[in-house]
């Protein structure tokens, strides 16, 4: 019964943690925390407070935190279908760790920056900026990473399939590179 209630609280908590940051990463804009940490006449205690919220609201650190947390509410997810397995949130984290490095790998392999290329941001303010992401970009990233995390917090066997997958890749890369 103990358990249960555990899980109970640990998947309510993570789905408000889920949201709020969420609603964080979408409506604050991190560009303004980051003029506050740098101003030349902020108090100590205001860059620490601006250094805390752009923490949790840049786009990059805001998706690294959904991956965790979407992990873990996958892991206990499971527990809560099918209360025959034990959870490991621990494992949960670093499989959702694994989706954010995956992702923010592909976006700079693919793209080269760690936004889309300012001409295609719809409304760019600032066109040399390739740090802006866009709430729809924001919107977009963060649910496709969040069910990424999600899911293989839920089924790890998926997680286990994809590092196979990738570690096939290198060995037969290296094979060839060695031929």
């Amino acid at each position: 019964m103990k358990s249960k209630t555990v899980s109970t609280v640990v998947l309510g908590l993570g789905l408000f943690l889920w949201i709020s940051l969420f609603v964080a990463g979408s409506a604050v804009p991190s560009d303004e925390l980051m003029k506050l940490i740098r101003a030349e006449n902020a108090t100590l205690p205001t860059r620490i407070g601006g250094l805390v919220g752009f923490v949790f609201t840049w786009t990059w650190s805001n998706i690294f935190w959904l991956c965790c947390i979407s992990s873990v509410l996958g892991e206990y997810g499971r527990e809560a279908m099918s209360p025959r397995g034990k959870t490991n949130p621990q494992a949960a984290l670093i499989r959702g760790f694994f989706i954010f490095l995956a992702l923010a790998t592909g976006q700079l392999v693919i793209v080269g920056t760690i936004s889309l290329p300012p001409s295609l941001l719809e409304g760019a303010v600032t066109p040399e900026d390739p740090s802006v992401v866009s709430p729809g970009q924001y919107f977009r990233i963060a649910t496709f990473c969040s069910f990424l995390s999600f899911f293989v917090g839920f089924s790890p066997k998926i997680f286990t399939s994809l590092l196979k997958r990738v570690e096939n890749m290198a060995s037969s890369e290296n094979q060839v590179q060695h031929s």
